[in-house]
């Protein structure tokens, strides 16, 4: 976890136990938290088919219970839930971040309380209706969050299912679905001791594991049925091991990657992280002075790195880098051209340049949803917190072709950050039919946070299995991993500088290189093909 919980991390699970009422209730309700907690990562993802079993202990049993006060107890419970599932957090957000983390758990804490509410109406019923009552509740709550807010990837138990063979299903039923069926699963799995006989009594367990047996298997069939196809072009992902905050990472991805071409030979294209260059323009200007790279520590642009160094490299190259510009827009009647900027993956082949702007933004740290961008938000409130929300946001998504060595053309997908997480992007459509999906990440703001890092990669393997593609994500401190179009992990970098290489003609390597040492942030059996090696 994040270095040790500061008091306010345990204000949530405090106001929920002071929220229910009876003392065994509250130990089901700690019971809630800890088992929802211990469900996410580093802890034991198997653990995701009970971390809502102690609900319907909690709301379907007591016969003096109203539901307004189960939505209460809902509500406080919910944030509870939430808060400790993602307790990094408000770790990260320059200030105020406990505010922000305490809307996002209030907004997933309405779906626990819709749940509470339906065990109280349905508590008369078989509970096979109360479990499919909240699996449709988590299933609309869910596919709304997904699409309108941040707060979906936090504490969908997709993440969790990611690590086993149940996320299989989301190439039909999308992510959302696969967590809506672990909870209706989930609040199966405890007798219903309101029924008449034994066997009604019993029924709810026997069905829910009849349907996790039922979801394992098939899982694991559809996976063995997923051909392990090579990557048809070779890649080499570059992962500096440091944060732009503390040096430029130009100067280093620069080294690993002359250092791999002349190790390991050329490769189709190259990839470094999300926002790895200095900002600036992507329109082409004479003349650029070549000392302007020559000088370690010296910032690099886009124009720079399309003019300088994708020539030295002599293949394509995909670059994240803020892209500015100008855009026009309409005020007060005028066409107005204002600077703007947008956070970009930039694949540079031979001169030229086609940029993926990013279309979802993190709300506040990157961008203003259209209905907060006012001159009080921008000018007031977001230097409050600390905050810019530099970024314009992008409209279109589309494949981007470069030639490999052989001169064939080769398809890709670019995402960039947050839209690793946003499983209704129009990136992850099957009407792209791309080679491979390659994602961006800048992940500085988390470098104590090894449950994020485990989280990005079970997101990649979500999308993989989703899109039936490669999927392949090139981090700045930890992570960057390779995985085929049946989610399975071919190669992961441990934290620290190093390199990936994989695909083409010959047999997958990975080869990890770093300057200091540094401890590793994810479980071990998550990286089975990596090889390391000592420094240069």
């Amino acid at each position: 976890m994040t270095g040790a919980w500061e008091p306010v991390d345990l204000i949530a699970p405090a106001a929920a136990v002071l929220v229910i009422r009876g003392m065994r209730r509250r130990a089901v309700g700690l019971a809630a938290v800890a088992l929802f907690t211990l469900s996410f990562p580093p802890f034991v993802p198997a653990l995701f088919w009970f971390s809502l079993t102690p609900l319907a202990i909690l709301w379907r049993f007591p016969e003096t219970l109203s539901g307004r006060r189960a939505a209460a107890e809902g509500i406080a419970l919910g944030m509870a839930m939430g808060w400790s599932a993602t307790v990094f957090i408000h770790h990260v957000i320059p200030a105020f971040g406990w505010l922000f983390h305490g809307i996002g758990c209030f907004l997933f804490s309405l779906q626990i309380a819709g749940m509470a509410v339906a065990f109280r109406l349905l508590r008369h019923r078989p509970a096979i209706l109360s479990a499919l009552a909240v699996g449709a509740i988590a299933l609309a709550a869910e596919s709304f969050h997904a699409r309108c807010t941040p707060v979906w990837w936090l504490a969908t138990l997709s993440l969790p299912a990611a690590d086993t063979a149940v996320i299989q299903w989301a190439r039909w039923i999308t992510p959302v679905g696969v967590s809506a069926l672990v909870q209706t699963v989930s609040v199966l799995l405890w007798p219903d001791r309101l029924a008449g006989s034994l066997s009604a009594r019993w029924s709810g367990p026997v069905i829910g594991m009849f349907l996790a047996s039922g979801l394992w298997s098939g899982g694991l069939w559809a996976e063995r049925q997923t051909p392990r196809e090579h990557l048809p072009f070779s890649v080499l992902l570059v992962q500096p091991g440091t944060r732009a905050q503390e040096e430029p990472l130009w100067p280093i991805l620069d080294r690993l990657t002359q250092n791999a071409l002349t190790r390991n030979g050329p490769v189709d294209l190259i990839v470094w992280p999300e926002t790895c260059l200095s900002p600036g323009p992507l329109e082409s200007v004479p003349n650029i002075p070549t000392d302007e790279i020559s000088a370690p520590g010296r910032l690099c642009s886009p124009l720079t790195f399309l003019h300088h160094l994708q020539p030295r490299y002599g293949t394509a190259c995909l670059v994240g880098a803020p892209v500015t510009g100008r855009t026009v827009r309409r005020k007060f009647g005028l066409d107005i051209s204002e600077p703007v900027m947008w956070n970009c993956g930039c694949l540079m082949e031979a001169g030229r340049a086609d940029c993926h702007r990013k279309t979802v933004l993190v709300p506040f740290m990157e961008g203003l949803p259209g209905w907060l961008d006012t001159p009080f938000v921008r000018n007031r409130l977001l230097p409050a917190t600390g905050m810019q929300a530099p970024l314009t946001c992008g409209h279109t998504v589309a494949p981007h072709a470069f030639r490999d060595r052989t001169g064939r053309r080769r398809t890709i997908v670019i995402s960039v950050c947050y839209e690793l997480h946003c499983p209704f992007s129009e990136h992850f459509s099957d009407k792209f039919r791309a080679e491979a999906i390659i994602h961006l990440v800048n992940d500085g703001l988390f470098r104590d946070c090894p449950e994020f890092t485990e989280r990005q990669i079970l997101a990649c393997r979500s999308r993989a299995v989703e899109t039936r593609s490669w999927n392949l994500l090139c981090s700045t401190l930890a992570g960057t991993v390779a995985v085929d179009p049946g989610g399975r992990i071919h190669q992961v970098l441990p934290s620290g500088a190093g390199i990936l290489k994989i695909g083409g003609s010959r047999p997958d390597e990975s080869r990890y290189d770093r300057n200091t040492p540094s401890p590793e942030v994810f479980r071990t059996h998550s990286c089975p093909s990596a090889v390391r090696e000592s420094p240069s």
